[in-house]
Parts: structure tokens; sequence; C-alpha cells
């Protein structure tokens, strides 16, 4: 008996769901690299793949499952509603958004966090080049070695140029990673 992998968490909160979802349908699932990506916290789904595996005979019956989770109709039907309730009854909830909008919600603050880390750390344009800028990263990055030039032999506007440029790589990565939608993987089984 073989196991095979069906789908790739995102990060270790959808872990945690795809794990009670699961267990709660007696199917038992290994999660490779949980424990690594949990020690780096909401980061932990960038860096380590996070696949699910199931055993061979289970593979059908769980992908059907991981597919079901991954949709995007999770609300409840106007018919399915309990007698009395009105229809916008949920309109003033705040966190009546479906599973897909809360799993982009999580997606979002960790690209935020990593844009954050990079452009602020890390600097020479990785906050762009993280969100798939490649160009405009390099540019931010000779623009800081520049500055670093304009420093050395000292240039009053030196620092604004450093400054500004670092500033341009954390705003321009931010409104990208706010602006770009995310899709989770679908679910297959891989033999």
């Amino acid at each position: 008996m073989g196991r095979v992998r069906i789908g790739t968490c995102s990060g270790p909160a959808d872990v945690a769901l795809v794990r009670a979802a699961f267990d709660a349908h007696g199917i038992h699932i290994a999660i490779n690299a949980e424990m690594h990506a949990s020690v780096l916290g909401g980061l932990g789904g960038a860096f380590v793949p996070l696949h699910i595996m199931v055993d061979e005979e289970d593979a059908e019956e769980a992908a059907a499952l991981l597919a079901d989770l991954r949709e995007h109709d999770h609300g409840a039907q106007a018919g399915d509603r309990p007698e009395g309730e009105p229809e916008d009854a949920d309109a003033d909830e705040d966190d009546s958004g479906s599973a897909d909008d809360v799993g982009e919600r999580i997606t979002r603050r960790r690209r935020t966090g990593i844009v954050l880390l990079l452009g602020v750390c890390v600097t020479m344009g990785t906050a762009h080049m993280s969100t798939g800028a490649w160009f405009r990263g390099m540019v931010l990055a000779g623009v800081e070695l520049f500055s670093f030039k304009l420093i050395y032999y000292g240039v009053d506007y030196g620092l604004l140029v450093f400054f500004g440029a670092v500033a341009t790589d954390v705003i321009g990565a931010m409104w990208r990673v706010r602006r770009q939608t995310t899709q989770l993987p679908i679910a297959r089984v891989h033999r």
C-alpha cells in the first residue's frame, strides 16, 4: 500500500482546516513538512511545500473531499435558511465571507508580511522581486547601489535617494500584493 499526493496546503491555517475535515470523515492524511512550516509561523507555507498525502485506497474520496473544501460556493442557499430568518440576516455580520475569502485574506496577510520583511530588512528591490516584478526590483536595487555611491562621496541627498528607493519598493510591492488574487491548487490525484 502506497501513498499518493492529492494537493497542497497554502499554510499552517489551511493545514488545520484540511486536517479537521479529513479527520471528521475518517480519512488518515499525512502532510509533509507540517512541523517545519509551523516553526516558521504564517510564513511556513511560503517556504515549505505542504503536500497532502493519503493512502491509495482513499485517494478518490480524499480528492473529492479536498475539491469540496476548495469550491467557491460554500454559502447557504436561500432555501436552506431556517424559517422566520430573513434572507439578509447575515448581511450585518463582518465574518460572513466564504472559505475562499478567508483563505485569500490569510494568503494576502502572509504575502504582506513577506513584502515588509524583505523590503525593510533586506532591501535591494527584493520586495518587488517576491511579487514577481523582477525588472522593477532590479531597477530599485540599482538605485540603491547608486545611493550608496552618493552617500560615500558625501552628497547631501544620498540618504534621501536610498530611503526613497526603499519606500518605493515597499509601497509598490504592497500595492501589487493587494491587487493580486490567489487561487488554491485544484485537488487531483497524482500517481
